[in-house]
């Protein structure tokens, strides 16, 4: 097995020891650098609680791999602001549809006592 190769599979036993799914994410080594990209989410309907300090914590393991110095992370549920604080997108994208969805009407609820009327059958000629 090639030094890439190893590396990578590296990698991705980090991902797995700390219940990382791996459906929603892709990630590969180029040089020294490593490009996660996709959204972080628990695997296995695990409560893992991922935070700015989880994701701190995988940067550090995922830089302790022999080839690896440098992470970068392009993810679609967390991004890094000015200082290079972590910021969770997908908490305020769930309550914008928290919010929608207390604002919106609720499908077909309240509608249990409607009547319909009733359909004459008709025969295609």
């Amino acid at each position: 097995m090639t030094a890439k190769y190893q590396t990578q599979a590296e990698i991705r036993r980090v991902f797995v020891r700390h219940w990382i799914d791996l459906d929603g994410l892709t990630f590969g080594c180029h040089r020294e650098t490593v490009r996660v990209a996709g959204a972080l989410r628990p695997s296995g309907g695990r409560p893992l609680p991922i935070d700015a300090a989880f994701l701190d914590n995988l940067e550090n393991e995922l830089c302790r791999i022999g080839d690896v110095r440098r992470v970068h992370f392009e993810l679609k549920n967390w991004r890094r602001d000015a200082s290079g604080s972590w910021r969770c997108l997908a908490a305020a994208q769930d309550a914008k549809a928290e919010d929608a969805a207390r604002t919106e009407p609720e499908g077909l609820a309240g509608l249990e006592g409607l009547e319909l009327p009733a359909l004459e059958p008709f025969v295609l000629a």
